[in-house]
């Protein structure tokens, strides 16, 4: 029994900074191992980004005990976004660079960049794309950007989420632009085809042309798509290839967040699952590979990377 006062509120940040769940990782593969950037959120629900390294893609160890890109302000006192998520990373000459979205107000969503030169320390956000101001309409987010590089040109994948008093829509968009140039919409807008929560694009140039795995949540339960399109432009219509497997105690609510990477003989698919428990929901990550894509098999039966253990009980 706790012995603070009734009606004492519960300090800020209670448990790990990743302890009460994980995002979708970004994986690179660098110099004969994998490097993780993943955002992991506490009991409060404010998300920071960290990092994790492993030599097979299957046991990861942490870099450091802290998160290494950390928001400015937190829920309660505002005043600056108090989560940074979605992560995406790329290699540069220098370093790496970083894309999340990230969360709070002034303004109330939009995508930001970071650069490093180590993959710890890093730079202050600079705002690549920024979602309007609260409006009669709703509450529209950025969310999840995915970069793809091509002919001088960059392509960012995000996530739009409207939020309505009464509903909530989402699709995937892309913007493009050239080095240095703003970011405009460009293509197809991808919806989920029966009418459910769309997120979290991975796309990659294939056989196929190019291939788009997302994340949809329809009638209660989380599942994997694809889309293939010629140019990034067009694309065709996303179709189910994972639903997960209700007999799985770590997916029986299904899986979602792929995050996909060419590998010998095929693909590899790190991804998030959820399940239900006594206190709503648990998500970890899971490690899935394919020869086409398409036709997915588990790598590993347990989980490959979960939130930090030893999470306290919220006292109240």
């Amino acid at each position: 029994m706790s012995d603070a006062p009734a009606c004492t509120p519960a300090p800020i940040g209670l448990g790990k900074w990743d302890g009460r769940q994980v995002g979708r990782p970004f994986i690179l593969s660098l110099e004969g191992s994998y490097w993780m950037f993943y955002a992991g959120s506490d009991l409060w629900g404010e998300w920071k980004i960290g990092a994790a390294t492993s030599l097979d893609g299957i046991a990861w160890e942490r870099l450091d005990e802290d998160a290494v890109v950390v928001p400015p302000a937190t829920r309660v006192t505002g005043g600056g976004w108090h989560s940074y998520e979605s992560p995406w990373a790329g290699l540069t000459p220098d370093g790496f660079r970083l894309f999340a979205c990230a969360t709070g107000d002034k303004p109330l969503s939009a995508i930001v960049s970071f650069v490093s030169r180590d993959g710890v320390t890093w730079t202050d956000p600079v705002m690549e794309l920024v979602a309007p101001p609260l409006s009669e309409a709703g509450v529209l987010q950025f969310r999840d950007p995915w970069i793809v590089e091509e002919d001088g040109r960059e392509s960012l994948f995000v996530t739009r989420v409207l939020t309505t008093a009464n509903d909530r829509v989402s699709a995937i968009v892309r913007y493009v632009r050239t080095k240095g140039g703003e970011w405009t919409q460009n293509g197809e807008t991808i919806a989920d085809p029966d009418g459910g929560l769309i997120s979290l694009a991975a796309v990659l140039r294939t056989e196929r042309g190019w291939t788009l795995w997302c994340s949809s949540f329809v009638d209660g339960r989380y599942r994997i798509l694809v889309a293939y399109s010629p140019d990034l432009v067009t694309w065709s219509v996303p179709k189910e290839i994972i639903a997960g497997d209700p007999e799985s105690p770590y997916e029986t609510q299904g899986v979602f967040g792929p995050m996909v990477v060419r590998d010998e003989g095929g693909y590899r698919m790190w991804h998030l699952t959820s399940s239900r428990t006594s206190d709503g929901f648990s998500v970890v990550v899971r490690l899935r590979h394919s020869d086409d894509g398409e036709a997915w098999t588990v790598v590993s039966e347990r989980p490959v990377f979960t939130p930090r253990p030893g999470v306290p009980v919220r006292p109240w």
